[in-house]
């Protein structure tokens, strides 16, 4: 999963361990199939744990 802040063009992603539920299974997406989402649909309390990527 990639995250995408819209403001600055900034990417990050979740560590190898994270777990969360946003609504949707994305632990269980394919490891063929890239998610992306922008920041905003990240909540808030989750934030704190996205690694940025470079």
């Amino acid at each position: 999963m990639l995250i995408v802040d819209p403001a600055t063009g900034g990417m990050f992603k979740f560590p190898e361990d994270a777990s969360a539920d946003m609504g949707q299974p994305v632990a269980q997406a394919s490891k063929n199939k890239m998610v992306v989402m922008t920041l905003d649909q990240i909540p808030e309390n989750l934030r704190s744990s996205l690694v940025q990527v470079r």
